[in-house]
């Protein structure tokens, strides 16, 4: 696939962003531009990462590669000489994001207001980094030394910094239609969007002047707006909860389908500048729970406080030449963006890139090429040396912004104690990486580290628990979910119960549940543990229950879905098996279990093509996987292809000689 350099790539992120809100607004007509959007192109779900954090999530997404490779791992680090902390930035990482990598290869590239960007990378073309704005709003500072480059354009962008002052009643009105009866001296939650409103206004007025302006081959422009409007009125948005007070929702039951809005003017106008050879990617980095998920409880952390809005999925949508017209695309990850990018520019995927190629969004498949590693090709990639690490200063205003928002908990006095605490917890985020990697001995062993360093911090125990638990190190799982048995958290007691079960402590482990169902009748994770058991003790009607309650609570929860195919097999009702499966697979692509399972429900269904190509996908993601070998050397063998049913056995048996 050679690069035609007719065609341009414009990425448009949109932080938080939802199709559970977007739909609902699609469907009435209020957002025209994004409609238009999707009949033009396709669409899907994109599975996010955990931890569930912008800088980290917005990294992966520019690199393809889990935030153990790239180095970001929270939202600030310590300092050199630990007597303080930084926000992370384009020198906290350790490799190259795609823009580098096509300014690498001669292409005209911009990139504006990228999370963790900052500073500013002497990429070809123009960088404008998310510490562009003065975190005070205060429009009369000067720009941060190293935000923008080229410098030159510095005065050129200065004009375009929106001072939250110069949002008028007139501009607040439609997400506060009833603003003028708020008292502002007790209630600055309207100033806090002004603030969001301003922030994006100057974010899009640069990105439209650099595309409008600006030669360019590819483009990238980031909005947080719905992020950070989410997170202090998502509580707001209809339907309302119980636990919210009347008066706040008649005041604010307007701003999200208003920031939704706003953002859909705003992608009018972006899409305005590019052409029909423009191939378009939208897409946000997460979801942001707006129904019966919301929590009601506060979390133990502002950062988990904060976390806990996130919905596991974001949106994907693209247009362009070549890509497939109103079609879903499942599976996609976060960290199949880069890769795809790359593929969409004719430019071959890093091997050591964790993300695959979207194949399924273009009408044919692109061809796909690799090489080693983007980082170890010669050339000026526009990226920062190692040793400029040291020259970022932290920002105290932006990192109070972080603190105002939930993600960040200062707590604990001067900066040896911030740079310990930034420490903790990237240490932390680490684990969590690795755990999701399902690296669960590397992640222990981290996390044992934290634990005995901090034993009253639950995250660190109940997350060492839980990798003892994938450990089948179940008594030291005990030992330490003990430690917080005193506590009402339903997950300490369902993973008691996992591990008391596992144990042979039936009768503990049942009289548990029972407690815990009574106290959460509402719990995804009690419903999944109690099928789980029904099942394994052939109580499939039963267990079929509990995965339809699951179901129920969250339609997104793969492993309900999982669950549920599972529990329909043996009553032979193989469509539905299929069915559920194949949802399955839509949420988490990488679930080979799920693949395996759909295979065996199509070849049942006397769909053998299509059985094969599932049990393909499975043994391609899971090689040691005897019961999809021995499926498909069966399917095979029935067709008649017998060379390749015989390596299927083999492999089997665990032979996985040529």
């Amino acid at each position: 696939m050679k690069l035609d350099s007719r065609k341009k790539l414009l990425i448009i992120g949109w932080d938080a962003a939802d199709w559970k809100v977007i739909n609902p607004l699609v469907d009435a007509g209020l957002m025209p531009t994004l409609a238009k959007f999707i009949d033009e192109g396709c669409i899907g779900n994109l599975a996010t990462l955990r931890p569930c954090l912008s800088p980290m999530l917005w990294t992966s997404i520019a690199t393809g590669k889990t935030a153990d490779k790239h180095g970001v791992l929270g939202f600030v680090e310590p300092l050199a000489d630990a007597s303080g902390v930084r926000l992370v930035g384009s020198t906290t990482r350790k490799t190259r994001a795609f823009w580098n990598i096509a300014s690498q290869a001669g292409l005209k590239t911009h990139v504006v207001g990228w999370y963790a960007s900052h500073p500013a990378e002497p990429i070809n073309g123009v960088c404008v980094s998310d510490q562009f704005l003065d975190p005070g709003f205060n429009v009369n500072s000067p720009i941060v030394d190293g935000a923008i480059h080229p410098p030159s354009m510095r005065d050129r962008f200065a004009k375009y910094r929106v001072d939250p002052r110069e949002i008028g009643a007139a501009d607040m009105l439609p997400f506060i239609p009833k603003l003028s009866e708020i008292d502002h001296a007790r209630d600055d939650r309207p100033v806090k969007l002004a603030q969001a409103l301003a922030a994006c206004a100057s974010i899009h007025a640069v990105a439209t002047d650099v595309l409008a302006n600006e030669q360019w081959d590819v483009a990238a422009v980031y909005y947080d707006a719905i992020d950070r409007v989410g997170h202090e009125f998502m509580p707001f948005h209809p339907p309302k909860l119980p636990h919210v007070l009347d008066r706040d929702f008649e005041l604010y039951q307007h701003v999200i389908a208003g920031i939704y809005r706003f953002h859909d003017m705003m992608l009018d106008t972006l899409l305005q500048l590019t052409g029909d050879d423009t191939t378009v990617i939208l897409l946000s980095d997460h979801g942001f729970h707006s129904d019966h998920l919301r929590p009601a409880v506060s979390a133990s952390t502002q950062e988990a406080q904060a976390a806990q809005w996130h919905r596991h999925y974001g949106i994907f949508a693209m247009k362009g030449p070549g890509v497939r017209k109103d079609e879903r695309v499942y599976g996609a990850t976060l960290l199949d963006i880069a890769p795809t990018i790359l593929t969409i520019l004719g430019l071959p995927r890093g091997a050591d890139m964790d993300g695959k190629v979207l194949a399924g969004a273009f009408d044919s498949p692109p061809k796909v090429e690799n090489i080693k590693s983007w980082d170890d090709v010669d050339g000026e990639s526009g990226m920062h040396p190692p040793e400029a690490r040291s020259d970022v200063a932290a920002s105290a205003a932006a990192i109070q912004q972080l603190v105002d928002l939930g993600y960040l908990n200062t707590t604990g006095g001067d900066g040896a104690a911030m740079a310990a605490v930034a420490a903790r917890e990237a240490q932390f985020n680490l684990a969590v990486v690795q755990m999701q990697a399902r690296r669960h001995n590397d992640a222990a062993a981290v996390l044992k580290q934290l634990h005995q360093s901090y034993p009253t911090e639950p995250r660190f125990g109940m997350s060492l628990a839980h990798c003892l638990i994938e450990l089948q190190l179940h008594r030291e799982a005990i030992g330490i979910l003990k430690q917080y048995e005193s506590s009402d958290s339903a997950d300490v007691h369902i993973a008691l119960a996992q591990s008391e079960l596992a144990v042979g402590e039936t009768d503990s482990a049942l009289a548990r549940l029972k407690r815990t169902e009574a106290q959460s009748p509402a719990s995804v994770p009690l419903f999944l543990l109690l099928g789980n058991i029904y099942r394994q003790q052939n109580q499939h009607a039963e267990a079929e229950e509990m995965y339809r309650r699951a179901v129920a609570i969250d339609d997104d929860n793969e492993q309900a879905h999982y669950g549920l195919a599972l529990s329909l097999l043996p009553s032979k009702r193989f469509e539905l098996v299929a069915e559920h499966a194949l949802r399955a697979i839509s949420l988490v692509y990488g679930f080979p279990q799920a693949h395996y399972l759909l295979g065996v429900a199509l070849d049942e269904l006397n769909q053998p093509d299509r059985a094969a190509a599932s049990l393909n996908a499975a043994v391609g993601l899971a090689r040691h996987f005897p019961e999809a070998h021995d499926r498909l050397a069966a399917i095979l063998l029935r067709q008649g292809n017998v060379e390749q049913a015989m390596r299927h056995q083999r492999m089997a048996r665990g032979d996985f000689s040529a």
